[in-house]
C-alpha cells in the first residue's frame, strides 16, 4: 500500500473522529438519489408523490405516525372516483 501524504492523514483522521460533514445541497442529494434509482430525479421525486398520495409508500419500521398508513378507499360505483 503506498503510503499517504499529511493531507491524507488528516482527512483519514478527520473521517475515523466523524468530523467531517457534508455539504451537498438537498436537490444535489436527490439528483444522486434518482441516479442510484437509475431514473431521472424530477421522475423520481413524481413517482415518491405519486405513492405517498395514493398511499403505497410504507415507512421503514420504528417510523411510524401515530396514525399508522393510509389505507386506500374503495371507489363509488358510479363514478369510480374515490371517496375521501
Amino acid at each position: 500500500m503506498p503510503r499517504s501524504d499529511g493531507y491524507e492523514s488528516e482527512l483519514l483522521s478527520a473521517f475515523e473522529k466523524d468530523a467531517l460533514k457534508s455539504v451537498a445541497t438537498k436537490a444535489e442529494l436527490s439528483r444522486f438519489k434518482a441516479l442510484e434509482e437509475g431514473m431521472p430525479y424530477q421522475t423520481l421525486i413524481a413517482s415518491i408523490l405519486h405513492k405517498y398520495v395514493t398511499g403505497q409508500l410504507s415507512e421503514r419500521e420504528g417510523k411510524r405516525s401515530p396514525a399508522g398508513p393510509r389505507q386506500k378507499k374503495a371507489p363509488t360505483r358510479r363514478t369510480g372516483e374515490v371517496d375521501v
